[in-house]
């Protein structure tokens, strides 16, 4: 006799059954075999406190939590940009978007900078299509592969403006999504230019960093 098991693909593998049963995965199916789910299906599932997931293509990713620097980085970037974008963004750290048009997918930017007027409705959770400006933070968990497969995305679901921020270099990358093969590292005194929903500025390197990762400076 055999027994109909529901497998799923978790972080590129697929899962076992003591994780399909901790979170909820081998309920969804009720007895089919399948590799990938729904945002429906994903938002009920039961993730243990202090772990972060997302969906890609139907297929479970598990997000470790990020340091405490991490989250000083991304506040000081929110307040950093915010008077620059008054009036015409909403930026919000761990922004939630998927590609358009697709219920198989839920991610998370470090920041995003989201045009004023795609405001989603209060009580919708996502974010369809990806933000105009987003920045990652890297953290020492993240991949180039990781880090390319999230900038592709958004330069294929309407993303302008795409940076990947390292608090180890003191650097910041800036990728232009018109041609994201072609990436810009500015640090030291460098300024960063911003041209996006409007706004034409430019950020310091150092505004960033300063006083936060001045001891990974010596």
């Amino acid at each position: 006799m055999s027994i109909s098991r529901n497998i799923y693909l978790v972080n590129g593998r697929f899962s076992s059954s003591a994780l399909g049963d901790r979170i909820g995965l081998n309920h969804l199916g009720r007895g089919t075999t399948s590799s990938t789910i729904t945002f429906e299906q994903f938002e009920r599932l039961e993730f243990p406190n202090g772990h972060t997931w997302e969906l890609h293509r139907g297929e479970l990713f598990e997000v470790p939590l990020p340091s405490f620097l991490h989250r000083l980085i991304q506040q000081r970037l929110e307040k950093l940009l915010e008077p620059l974008f008054k009036g015409r963004a909403i930026i919000l750290q761990e922004m939630a978007y998927s590609r358009k048009d697709a219920r198989d997918d839920y991610r998370l930017a470090d920041l995003g900078v989201l045009a004023i007027h795609r405001e989603p409705e209060r009580r919708e959770r996502i974010v369809y299509g990806a933000p105009e400006f987003v920045i990652e933070v890297l953290s020492p968990s993240n991949t180039v592969t990781e880090m390319n497969e999230r900038k592709t995305v958004c330069a294929q679901e309407g993303g302008e403006l795409f940076w990947i921020v390292d608090p180890d270099q003191l650097e910041v990358t800036a990728v232009d999504l018109k041609d994201p093969r072609i990436e810009r590292k500015y640090v030291g005194e460098a300024t960063v230019p911003i041209r996006v929903l409007g706004v034409e500025t430019e950020l310091s390197v150092q505004a960033i960093f300063d006083e936060i990762c001045l001891d990974r400076a010596d």
